[in-house]
Protein backbone atom coordinates (compact mmCIF):
# COMPACT_ATOMS: atom_id res chain seq x y z
CA UNK A 1 0.00 0.00 0.00
CA UNK A 2 2.60 2.41 1.11
CA UNK A 3 4.42 1.36 -2.47
CA UNK A 4 1.29 2.20 -4.30
CA UNK A 5 0.51 5.11 -2.65
CA UNK A 6 3.44 6.61 -3.57
CA UNK A 7 3.77 5.16 -6.83
CA UNK A 8 0.29 7.27 -7.62
CA UNK A 9 1.31 10.67 -6.48
CA UNK A 10 4.34 10.06 -8.62
CA UNK A 11 2.64 9.18 -12.07
CA UNK A 12 -0.08 11.67 -11.19
CA UNK A 13 2.84 14.16 -10.95
CA UNK A 14 3.83 13.21 -14.47
CA UNK A 15 0.56 13.48 -16.28
CA UNK A 16 -0.33 16.86 -14.74
CA UNK A 17 3.00 18.10 -15.62
CA UNK A 18 2.52 17.08 -19.79
CA UNK A 19 -0.86 18.58 -19.30
CA UNK A 20 -0.31 22.11 -17.70
CA UNK A 21 -0.02 24.97 -20.06
CA UNK A 22 1.49 26.96 -16.98
CA UNK A 23 5.25 26.93 -18.16
CA UNK A 24 6.42 27.19 -14.69
CA UNK A 25 3.83 24.99 -12.82
CA UNK A 26 5.10 22.35 -15.50
CA UNK A 27 8.75 22.56 -14.43
CA UNK A 28 8.02 22.34 -10.62
CA UNK A 29 5.68 19.33 -10.75
CA UNK A 30 8.25 17.82 -13.26
CA UNK A 31 11.10 18.30 -10.70
CA UNK A 32 8.72 17.19 -7.88
CA UNK A 33 7.90 13.81 -10.12
CA UNK A 34 11.61 12.94 -10.53
CA UNK A 35 12.51 13.26 -7.02
CA UNK A 36 9.89 11.60 -5.73
CA UNK A 37 10.09 8.53 -8.24
CA UNK A 38 13.73 8.10 -7.13
CA UNK A 39 13.05 7.55 -3.76
CA UNK A 40 9.86 5.04 -4.44
CA UNK A 41 12.56 3.26 -7.01
CA UNK A 42 15.03 2.97 -3.97
CA UNK A 43 11.92 1.64 -1.45
CA UNK A 44 11.13 -0.62 -4.25
CA UNK A 45 14.15 -2.43 -5.14
CA UNK A 46 14.75 -3.17 -0.90
CA UNK A 47 11.41 -4.27 -0.67
CA UNK A 48 12.03 -6.67 -3.71
CA UNK A 49 15.41 -7.51 -2.13
CA UNK A 50 13.13 -8.63 0.78
CA UNK A 51 10.95 -10.81 -0.80
CA UNK A 52 13.63 -12.87 -2.88
CA UNK A 53 15.76 -13.84 0.62
CA UNK A 54 12.43 -14.36 2.39
CA UNK A 55 11.84 -16.99 -0.47
CA UNK A 56 14.94 -18.23 -0.29
CA UNK A 57 14.53 -19.31 3.25
CA UNK A 58 16.44 -16.01 4.48
CA UNK A 59 14.64 -14.70 8.04
CA UNK A 60 14.86 -10.63 7.19
CA UNK A 61 13.04 -7.67 9.36
CA UNK A 62 10.74 -4.83 8.25
CA UNK A 63 11.83 -1.24 9.76
CA UNK A 64 9.71 -0.19 12.54
CA UNK A 65 9.03 2.96 10.32
CA UNK A 66 6.74 1.14 7.96
CA UNK A 67 3.54 2.24 9.38
CA UNK A 68 4.31 6.03 9.78
CA UNK A 69 5.65 6.12 6.69
CA UNK A 70 2.53 4.88 5.01
CA UNK A 71 0.36 7.18 6.86
CA UNK A 72 2.61 10.22 6.07
CA UNK A 73 2.26 9.26 2.44
CA UNK A 74 -1.51 8.37 2.31
CA UNK A 75 -1.95 11.77 3.87
CA UNK A 76 -0.35 13.80 1.52
CA UNK A 77 -1.95 11.87 -1.34
CA UNK A 78 -5.46 12.75 -0.18
CA UNK A 79 -4.60 15.70 -0.20
CA UNK A 80 -2.79 16.06 -3.39
CA UNK A 81 -5.59 14.23 -4.98
CA UNK A 82 -8.66 17.02 -3.78
CA UNK A 83 -5.99 19.68 -5.18
CA UNK A 84 -3.56 18.65 -7.51
CA UNK A 85 -1.35 21.59 -7.57
CA UNK A 86 2.59 21.83 -6.76
CA UNK A 87 1.96 24.09 -3.86
CA UNK A 88 -0.39 21.25 -2.19
CA UNK A 89 2.67 19.19 -1.87
CA UNK A 90 5.34 22.12 -0.98
CA UNK A 91 2.90 23.81 1.61
CA UNK A 92 4.61 24.09 4.76
CA UNK A 93 6.48 21.00 5.85
CA UNK A 94 4.83 18.34 3.64
CA UNK A 95 7.40 17.71 1.03
CA UNK A 96 9.93 17.89 3.08
CA UNK A 97 8.31 15.51 5.93
CA UNK A 98 7.08 13.31 2.88
CA UNK A 99 10.87 13.17 1.42
CA UNK A 100 12.51 12.67 4.77
CA UNK A 101 10.34 9.70 5.68
CA UNK A 102 10.81 8.07 2.28
CA UNK A 103 14.71 8.40 2.70
CA UNK A 104 14.47 7.37 6.02
CA UNK A 105 12.60 4.49 5.44
CA UNK A 106 14.84 3.38 2.62
CA UNK A 107 17.47 3.56 4.94
CA UNK A 108 16.21 1.88 7.57
CA UNK A 109 15.75 -1.30 5.16
CA UNK A 110 19.11 -0.98 3.12
CA UNK A 111 20.68 -1.15 6.93
CA UNK A 112 18.42 -3.99 8.57
CA UNK A 113 18.87 -6.31 5.32
CA UNK A 114 22.73 -5.64 5.65
CA UNK A 115 22.41 -7.19 8.96
CA UNK A 116 20.27 -9.75 8.55
CA UNK A 117 22.22 -11.06 5.62
CA UNK A 118 25.51 -11.05 7.41
CA UNK A 119 23.71 -12.92 10.70
CA UNK A 120 22.73 -15.46 8.19
CA UNK A 121 25.69 -15.72 6.53
CA UNK A 122 27.55 -16.07 10.13
CA UNK A 123 25.63 -18.34 11.43
CA UNK A 124 24.11 -20.59 8.58
CA UNK A 125 27.07 -20.54 6.68
CA UNK A 126 31.02 -21.95 6.22
CA UNK A 127 32.84 -20.82 9.10
CA UNK A 128 35.98 -22.06 8.46
CA UNK A 129 39.39 -20.13 8.47
CA UNK A 130 40.70 -17.58 5.42
CA UNK A 131 43.29 -19.61 3.06
CA UNK A 132 46.37 -17.53 4.71
CA UNK A 133 45.11 -18.77 8.15
CA UNK A 134 44.32 -22.25 7.04
CA UNK A 135 47.89 -22.60 5.64
CA UNK A 136 49.04 -22.30 8.99
CA UNK A 137 47.95 -25.67 10.11
CA UNK A 138 48.43 -27.91 6.82
CA UNK A 139 51.30 -29.92 6.59
CA UNK A 140 52.89 -28.09 3.55
CA UNK A 141 55.04 -31.31 2.06
CA UNK A 142 51.52 -33.27 1.24
CA UNK A 143 51.25 -33.32 -2.38
CA UNK A 144 47.84 -33.16 -2.24
CA UNK A 145 47.12 -30.19 -0.11
CA UNK A 146 48.51 -28.12 -2.75
CA UNK A 147 45.66 -28.41 -5.13
CA UNK A 148 42.96 -28.82 -2.24
CA UNK A 149 44.08 -25.39 -1.45
CA UNK A 150 44.08 -23.88 -4.65
CA UNK A 151 40.38 -24.81 -4.78
CA UNK A 152 39.81 -23.94 -1.58
CA UNK A 153 41.49 -20.50 -2.43
CA UNK A 154 39.14 -20.06 -5.35
CA UNK A 155 36.09 -21.24 -3.58
CA UNK A 156 36.43 -19.16 -0.14
CA UNK A 157 37.57 -15.86 -2.73
CA UNK A 158 34.00 -16.12 -4.37
CA UNK A 159 32.11 -16.77 -1.23
CA UNK A 160 33.54 -14.08 0.87
CA UNK A 161 32.81 -11.27 -0.98
CA UNK A 162 29.60 -11.41 -0.24
CA UNK A 163 30.10 -11.44 3.12
CA UNK A 164 29.17 -7.93 3.49
CA UNK A 165 27.21 -7.57 0.27
CA UNK A 166 23.71 -9.32 -0.20
CA UNK A 167 23.40 -11.43 -3.21
CA UNK A 168 20.78 -9.34 -5.87
CA UNK A 169 19.81 -12.54 -7.84
CA UNK A 170 18.97 -16.43 -6.84
CA UNK A 171 21.69 -17.47 -8.73
CA UNK A 172 24.36 -14.94 -7.20
CA UNK A 173 22.45 -16.67 -3.77
CA UNK A 174 23.01 -20.16 -4.92
CA UNK A 175 26.50 -19.91 -5.51
CA UNK A 176 26.71 -18.26 -2.48
CA UNK A 177 25.24 -21.48 -0.72
CA UNK A 178 27.48 -24.04 -3.22
CA UNK A 179 30.64 -22.47 -2.42
CA UNK A 180 29.82 -23.13 1.45
CA UNK A 181 29.08 -26.66 1.00
CA UNK A 182 32.02 -27.36 -1.51
CA UNK A 183 34.21 -25.71 0.86
CA UNK A 184 33.21 -27.63 3.77
CA UNK A 185 33.72 -31.10 2.51
CA UNK A 186 37.64 -29.88 1.22
CA UNK A 187 39.92 -32.22 2.99
CA UNK A 188 43.89 -31.27 3.81
CA UNK A 189 46.56 -33.55 5.65
CA UNK A 190 46.96 -31.12 8.97
CA UNK A 191 50.56 -30.90 10.20
CA UNK A 192 51.84 -34.03 11.34
CA UNK A 193 51.62 -33.20 15.12
CA UNK A 194 48.34 -32.13 14.92
CA UNK A 195 46.60 -33.49 18.09
CA UNK A 196 43.59 -35.25 17.34
CA UNK A 197 40.98 -32.51 19.39
CA UNK A 198 42.25 -29.50 17.24
CA UNK A 199 41.47 -31.99 14.05
CA UNK A 200 38.07 -32.41 15.67
CA UNK A 201 38.05 -29.11 16.64
CA UNK A 202 38.63 -28.10 12.90
CA UNK A 203 36.51 -30.26 11.73
CA UNK A 204 33.33 -28.77 13.28
CA UNK A 205 34.58 -25.14 13.58
CA UNK A 206 34.33 -25.94 9.33
CA UNK A 207 30.93 -26.80 8.98
CA UNK A 208 27.88 -24.54 9.23
CA UNK A 209 26.88 -25.53 12.69
CA UNK A 210 30.44 -24.55 14.03
CA UNK A 211 32.10 -26.62 16.84
CA UNK A 212 30.82 -27.22 20.43
CA UNK A 213 32.01 -25.86 23.05
CA UNK A 214 32.69 -29.74 24.46
CA UNK A 215 35.61 -29.53 21.83
CA UNK A 216 37.34 -26.36 22.86
CA UNK A 217 39.36 -28.19 25.43
CA UNK A 218 42.62 -26.84 26.70
CA UNK A 219 44.62 -28.30 24.83
CA UNK A 220 43.34 -26.84 21.61
CA UNK A 221 43.26 -23.70 23.21
CA UNK A 222 46.73 -23.97 23.36
CA UNK A 223 47.43 -25.40 20.23
CA UNK A 224 45.75 -22.07 19.05
CA UNK A 225 47.51 -19.74 21.02
CA UNK A 226 50.88 -21.46 19.95
CA UNK A 227 49.74 -21.22 15.77
CA UNK A 228 48.53 -17.37 16.21
CA UNK A 229 44.71 -18.61 15.80
CA UNK A 230 42.82 -18.07 18.46
CA UNK A 231 41.52 -14.66 17.72
CA UNK A 232 40.07 -16.58 14.37
CA UNK A 233 37.18 -18.07 16.55
CA UNK A 234 34.27 -16.66 17.77
CA UNK A 235 31.78 -17.87 20.36
CA UNK A 236 28.43 -17.82 19.11
CA UNK A 237 25.13 -18.44 20.77
CA UNK A 238 22.67 -21.28 18.79
CA UNK A 239 19.53 -19.91 17.47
Amino acid sequence: MLLHDAKEVAEKLMRLHETKSNVDEVIVLAGLYRELEGKVGSIRRAVERVILLRAQGIPMSLPDNVGTTKETVRRLAARFNEAPISVTLKQSTRWTTLTGALDALATTLDALQLQDWKRYFNDSLFAGLSPDRRRATLNQNHPGNKASMERYSDLYSRFNKYRNTIPLTVEALNEVRECSDNLSQITFVEVEDMPDSVRRFFDASATSAGAGLALFTDEVKGWLQDHDLIGSYVVRAKA
